[in-house]
Protein backbone atom coordinates (compact mmCIF):
# COMPACT_ATOMS: atom_id res chain seq x y z
CA UNK A 1 0.00 0.00 0.00
CA UNK A 2 2.91 2.34 0.66
CA UNK A 3 3.99 2.11 -2.96
CA UNK A 4 0.79 1.34 -4.84
CA UNK A 5 1.21 4.53 -6.88
CA UNK A 6 4.71 3.53 -7.96
CA UNK A 7 3.68 -0.05 -8.66
CA UNK A 8 0.68 0.85 -10.82
CA UNK A 9 2.36 3.85 -12.51
CA UNK A 10 4.73 1.49 -14.30
CA UNK A 11 1.73 -0.05 -16.11
CA UNK A 12 -0.95 2.63 -16.39
CA UNK A 13 -1.50 6.23 -17.28
CA UNK A 14 -1.35 8.71 -14.38
CA UNK A 15 -5.06 9.52 -14.32
CA UNK A 16 -5.98 5.84 -14.00
CA UNK A 17 -3.31 5.30 -11.32
CA UNK A 18 -5.02 7.87 -9.06
CA UNK A 19 -8.35 6.09 -9.39
CA UNK A 20 -6.72 2.70 -8.76
CA UNK A 21 -5.05 4.07 -5.60
CA UNK A 22 -8.40 5.17 -4.24
CA UNK A 23 -9.81 1.71 -4.97
CA UNK A 24 -6.78 0.08 -3.25
CA UNK A 25 -7.34 2.16 -0.11
CA UNK A 26 -11.09 1.47 -0.16
CA UNK A 27 -10.41 -2.26 -0.55
CA UNK A 28 -8.18 -2.21 2.52
CA UNK A 29 -10.73 -0.29 4.59
CA UNK A 30 -13.63 -2.53 3.54
CA UNK A 31 -11.79 -5.76 4.36
CA UNK A 32 -10.49 -4.35 7.65
CA UNK A 33 -14.09 -3.56 8.66
CA UNK A 34 -15.13 -7.08 7.63
CA UNK A 35 -12.32 -8.43 9.82
CA UNK A 36 -13.73 -6.49 12.75
CA UNK A 37 -16.98 -8.40 12.48
CA UNK A 38 -15.50 -11.81 11.68
CA UNK A 39 -12.61 -12.02 14.17
CA UNK A 40 -14.91 -13.00 17.03
CA UNK A 41 -16.84 -15.49 14.89
CA UNK A 42 -14.01 -17.18 13.00
CA UNK A 43 -11.17 -16.57 15.42
CA UNK A 44 -7.84 -14.80 15.15
CA UNK A 45 -5.85 -17.90 14.24
CA UNK A 46 -8.16 -18.86 11.35
CA UNK A 47 -8.01 -15.33 9.93
CA UNK A 48 -4.23 -15.22 10.24
CA UNK A 49 -3.77 -18.60 8.54
CA UNK A 50 -6.24 -17.70 5.80
CA UNK A 51 -4.67 -14.28 5.43
CA UNK A 52 -1.15 -15.71 5.18
CA UNK A 53 -2.29 -18.09 2.47
CA UNK A 54 -4.26 -15.35 0.67
CA UNK A 55 -1.38 -12.86 0.85
CA UNK A 56 0.99 -15.56 -0.37
CA UNK A 57 -1.21 -16.37 -3.36
CA UNK A 58 -1.55 -12.68 -4.17
CA UNK A 59 2.21 -12.12 -3.97
CA UNK A 60 3.03 -15.20 -6.04
CA UNK A 61 0.59 -14.14 -8.78
CA UNK A 62 1.81 -10.54 -8.62
CA UNK A 63 5.36 -11.77 -9.15
CA UNK A 64 4.24 -13.89 -12.08
CA UNK A 65 2.29 -11.02 -13.63
CA UNK A 66 5.07 -8.49 -13.05
CA UNK A 67 7.69 -10.78 -14.58
CA UNK A 68 5.71 -10.91 -17.83
CA UNK A 69 4.95 -7.20 -18.19
CA UNK A 70 7.15 -4.48 -19.58
CA UNK A 71 7.66 -1.44 -17.38
CA UNK A 72 6.45 1.81 -18.89
CA UNK A 73 4.35 0.11 -21.58
CA UNK A 74 0.74 1.10 -21.02
CA UNK A 75 -1.13 -1.74 -22.67
CA UNK A 76 -3.60 -4.16 -21.17
CA UNK A 77 -2.34 -7.71 -21.45
CA UNK A 78 -3.49 -10.79 -19.55
CA UNK A 79 -0.41 -10.47 -17.34
CA UNK A 80 -1.21 -6.86 -16.46
CA UNK A 81 -4.73 -7.95 -15.51
CA UNK A 82 -3.28 -10.85 -13.49
CA UNK A 83 -0.90 -8.48 -11.71
CA UNK A 84 -3.66 -5.99 -10.89
CA UNK A 85 -5.98 -8.75 -9.63
CA UNK A 86 -3.14 -10.21 -7.53
CA UNK A 87 -2.40 -6.87 -5.86
CA UNK A 88 -6.07 -6.40 -4.97
CA UNK A 89 -6.26 -9.99 -3.72
CA UNK A 90 -3.20 -9.34 -1.54
CA UNK A 91 -4.68 -6.08 -0.17
CA UNK A 92 -8.00 -7.79 0.61
CA UNK A 93 -6.23 -10.71 2.33
CA UNK A 94 -4.01 -8.37 4.31
CA UNK A 95 -6.95 -6.17 5.33
CA UNK A 96 -8.87 -9.21 6.50
CA UNK A 97 -6.01 -10.65 8.52
CA UNK A 98 -2.53 -9.35 9.18
CA UNK A 99 -3.43 -5.66 9.09
CA UNK A 100 -5.90 -5.59 11.99
CA UNK A 101 -5.55 -9.03 13.62
CA UNK A 102 -1.88 -8.65 14.55
CA UNK A 103 -2.73 -5.52 16.55
CA UNK A 104 -5.71 -7.22 18.18
CA UNK A 105 -3.73 -10.35 19.01
CA UNK A 106 -0.85 -8.33 20.43
CA UNK A 107 -3.22 -6.43 22.73
CA UNK A 108 -4.70 -9.72 23.95
CA UNK A 109 -1.52 -11.67 24.67
CA UNK A 110 0.86 -9.00 25.95
CA UNK A 111 0.65 -7.58 29.44
CA UNK A 112 0.10 -3.83 29.56
CA UNK A 113 3.70 -3.10 30.57
CA UNK A 114 4.96 -4.88 27.42
CA UNK A 115 2.57 -3.27 24.92
CA UNK A 116 5.03 -0.48 24.13
CA UNK A 117 7.69 -3.02 23.14
CA UNK A 118 5.21 -4.89 20.97
CA UNK A 119 4.05 -1.72 19.26
CA UNK A 120 7.61 -0.47 18.75
CA UNK A 121 8.76 -3.78 17.25
CA UNK A 122 5.79 -3.78 14.90
CA UNK A 123 6.62 -0.29 13.67
CA UNK A 124 10.34 -1.08 13.34
CA UNK A 125 9.64 -4.05 11.07
CA UNK A 126 6.97 -2.14 9.14
CA UNK A 127 9.56 0.55 8.43
CA UNK A 128 12.20 -2.00 7.43
CA UNK A 129 9.80 -3.48 4.89
CA UNK A 130 8.60 -0.05 3.78
CA UNK A 131 12.11 1.31 3.29
CA UNK A 132 13.44 -1.79 1.52
CA UNK A 133 10.69 -2.17 -1.09
CA UNK A 134 11.74 0.70 -3.42
CA UNK A 135 15.31 -0.63 -3.62
CA UNK A 136 14.05 -4.17 -4.15
CA UNK A 137 11.64 -3.11 -6.90
CA UNK A 138 14.37 -1.06 -8.57
CA UNK A 139 17.02 -3.80 -8.42
CA UNK A 140 15.28 -7.16 -8.58
CA UNK A 141 11.89 -6.02 -9.91
CA UNK A 142 9.32 -8.87 -10.06
CA UNK A 143 11.37 -11.12 -7.79
CA UNK A 144 10.50 -8.69 -4.96
CA UNK A 145 7.03 -10.22 -4.83
CA UNK A 146 8.46 -13.72 -4.69
CA UNK A 147 10.65 -12.81 -1.69
CA UNK A 148 7.57 -11.65 0.18
CA UNK A 149 5.70 -14.76 -1.05
CA UNK A 150 8.37 -16.86 0.69
CA UNK A 151 7.90 -14.74 3.83
CA UNK A 152 4.16 -15.49 3.73
CA UNK A 153 4.90 -19.22 3.42
CA UNK A 154 6.94 -18.97 6.62
CA UNK A 155 4.16 -16.89 8.18
CA UNK A 156 1.60 -19.60 7.41
CA UNK A 157 3.76 -22.27 9.05
CA UNK A 158 4.52 -20.02 12.04
CA UNK A 159 0.87 -19.14 12.66
CA UNK A 160 -0.19 -22.75 12.26
CA UNK A 161 2.51 -24.01 14.65
CA UNK A 162 2.72 -21.30 17.30
CA UNK A 163 -0.26 -18.93 17.37
CA UNK A 164 -2.88 -19.93 19.93
CA UNK A 165 -6.54 -19.06 19.51
CA UNK A 166 -7.73 -16.34 21.89
CA UNK A 167 -11.29 -15.95 20.59
CA UNK A 168 -13.76 -15.63 23.48
CA UNK A 169 -11.13 -15.85 26.22
CA UNK A 170 -10.58 -13.42 29.07
CA UNK A 171 -7.15 -11.86 29.68
CA UNK A 172 -6.62 -14.25 32.62
CA UNK A 173 -7.54 -17.28 30.45
CA UNK A 174 -5.18 -16.07 27.73
CA UNK A 175 -2.30 -15.73 30.19
CA UNK A 176 -2.95 -19.27 31.44
CA UNK A 177 -3.00 -20.45 27.83
CA UNK A 178 0.58 -19.23 27.45
CA UNK A 179 1.82 -20.63 30.76
CA UNK A 180 3.60 -23.93 30.71
CA UNK A 181 4.70 -26.09 33.61
CA UNK A 182 7.85 -24.68 35.09
CA UNK A 183 7.59 -21.50 32.98
CA UNK A 184 8.34 -18.63 35.32
CA UNK A 185 8.20 -15.95 32.60
CA UNK A 186 4.41 -16.03 32.30
CA UNK A 187 3.79 -15.95 36.05
CA UNK A 188 3.08 -12.55 37.50
CA UNK A 189 2.09 -11.09 34.15
CA UNK A 190 -1.61 -11.33 34.82
CA UNK A 191 -3.47 -8.04 35.04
Amino acid sequence: MFYSHTIFASQMKEKLVRIINIIVMATNVIFTVISTFTSDKLGRRVLLIGGSIGCGIGLFLAGLGASKTREGVHETTPFVVLFDFAIFFFIASFGLSHGPICWLYMSEILPLQWMGYGTASSWVFTNIVGLSVPALLRNIKAFTYEIFFICMCFSTVYVFAFIKETKGLTKREIMKLFESKGDETAKGLEP
